[in-house]
């Protein structure tokens, strides 16, 4: 009777000890790849500093592989697949993480049929990539994220912010080419708003469907004809940076010229606004936490930003007799700062 009441009580200390009475905790492999833009190591720095303030702990329940640093060109695209295939079959990662298209894409091409799930942050189009149908929608893949560029509604409450006199300022001209897909989607946003902080959008398309090319000498002629109150511009306005000439003959207009999604804007430029990097990377560390603690990268929707930087240039500003929102060159995370007044 006694051997039995001791087998009974060994039993019941195994049953529930907790080697027995819960399985092992998992450890998350998570593998990182990034292109070499520097600033993609910041979002790098925020995605960790953010993963860590929510509960994960490197070597505990998560595991970080050796971030992978690759080209930024789509020549390097198959030698990004090859180490990322190798990466993959000897390491086994259960999340993957990207930084930027350069990285994003070659990746999301290995692994789409498969059920590892991707969450990519700083991808300018992923509409255009073939990555997601829709952002704010479930993808339904084993994939979602965060796109680079800036909420239509922020860019214009923006520029409304540097342009505050609503009765000067009126209509604002959106420069785009009707062959750029990246402009064309952007437009269709725009359309789409239910408010336009005050401003009467005027499309201004400067592609040439006889040339089949955009032509600047069209852009400068239309402007010169609609005479907008002020102007801005998604891809194109990149492209016009390029190209010194043009530029130059678009701020002989004297009219504003709002930059979207960059910090060093040129000097004809009254300000910009871009997403925060470090914010990418919390946005992206959040949408890990979610999949680590069971949810599905699919059921997951991909995302705006929701964090932005700003520059003022008020020297530009100045020069056009513009006094912007105080509050928001307060807030600016650079000013460009005026002339001094000339010494009387």
């Amino acid at each position: 009777m006694r051997k039995k009441l001791l087998w009974a009580v060994l039993i019941a200390i195994l049953c529930y000890s907790p080697a027995f009475a819960q399985e092992a905790k998992k450890t998350w492999k998570i593998f990182i790849c990034r292109a070499e833009l520097l600033i993609y190591s910041d979002i790098e720095s925020g995605l960790k500093t953010s993963i860590a303030a929510l509960g994960h702990i490197d070597d505990q329940d998560i595991s970080y592989l050796p971030t992978k640093i690759v080209g930024d060109k789509s020549d390097d695209y198959p030698q990004t697949q090859a180490a990322v295939k190798e990466i993959i079959a000897n390491n086994k990662p259960d999340i993957i993480v990207t930084i930027g298209t350069p990285a994003t894409i070659p990746i999301w091409q290995v692994v789409k049929d498969t059920n590892i799930p991707v969450v990519f942050s700083s991808v300018t189009y992923p509409i255009r990539e073939g990555l997601i149908e829709a952002l704010g929608k479930p993808t339904g893949k084993n994939i979602t994220g965060i796109t680079v560029g800036v909420p239509q509604v922020v860019t214009l409450a923006f520029n409304r912010q540097l342009l505050p006199d609503r009765n000067k300022y009126k209509r604002l001209a959106y420069l785009y080419s009707s062959e750029n897909l990246a402009d064309v989607a952007y437009m269709e946003g725009l359309k789409s708003l239910p408010t336009t902080s005050g401003w009467k959008i005027i499309y201004i398309d400067y592609y040439d469907n006889n040339k089949k090319a955009i032509s600047y000498d069209l852009l400068f002629k239309k402007i010169k004809e609609i005479k907008p109150d002020a102007m801005f511009g998604y891809a194109t306005l990149s492209l016009i940076r390029s190209n010194p000439e043009p530029l130059k003959k678009l701020h002989a207009f004297n009219i504003p010229v709002l930059g979207i999604a960059s910090m060093d804007i040129d000097p004809g430029v009254v300000g910009g606004i871009m997403s925060d990097y470090k914010g990418l990377g919390k946005q992206q560390a959040e949408m890990v936490d979610k999949i680590l603690k069971g949810e599905k990268a699919g059921n997951i929707p991909p995302a705006y930003p929701k964090t932005f930087m700003t520059v003022v240039n008020l020297k530009r500003a100045h020069e056009l007799g513009i006094e912007p929102d105080p509050k928001l060159v307060a807030d600016a995370n650079k000013i460009i700062p005026a002339d001094p007044p000339e010494a009387k």
